[in-house]
């Protein structure tokens, strides 16, 4: 029986031990479940065809999902009286210089203000780096007329997020 229980207690501090070792900048990145990341998010370009577009929005990243480098979030945007939230589905890792590489899609639509035109499947390529999440985007090519590309600038904030054990 003690040697059971025993085996028991290393299986458990093995798998401890394998989890923790497996991502070891989970907290040092800042993408922590609920942690929020606020700023701006630029674009230049046409939707359907159509120049007169937003140049920039407010922009808040919401992470809900964590499980090692991997990462799901929600990426809330407003101009004006527009506003879209999408379902973002990504990936962070060790990058240059303490930084880290964040990548990151919309995958989905969670909710839009009447007549806005969201644009899914978007690739968010860029770095973390402190506090600050920083980088550019860019609609694939398409068949609707779409050219959009842009920039986006985001800020931790402190106090937000809990740690993740998954």
């Amino acid at each position: 029986m003690k040697r059971l229980v025993f085996s028991a207690f290393l299986l458990t501090a093995a798998s401890w031990l394998t989890a923790a070792a497996q991502d070891p900048n989970k907290e040092a990145d800042g993408l922590t479940v609920d942690s929020q990341w606020k700023g701006k998010l630029t674009q230049r370009g046409k939707i359907q065809g159509d120049r007169e577009i937003p140049a920039a929005f407010e922009a808040v990243l919401v992470v809900t999902k964590r499980k090692g480098a991997d990462f799901e979030c929600e990426l809330r945007e407003k101009a004006g009286d527009a506003t879209v939230t999408y379902h973002c589905k990504g990936k962070v890792t060790a990058g240059e210089k303490g930084a880290f590489k964040v990548e990151f899609d919309s995958v989905g639509v969670v909710i839009s203000s009447e007549h806005f035109i969201a644009v899914e499947r978007v690739p968010y390529r860029g770095a973390i780096a402190g506090k600050t999440m920083k980088g550019t985007w860019k609609v694939p090519l398409n068949k609707e007329d779409t050219e959009l590309d842009g920039e986006f600038e985001l800020q931790r904030q402190d106090g937000r997020g809990k740690k993740n054990e998954e």
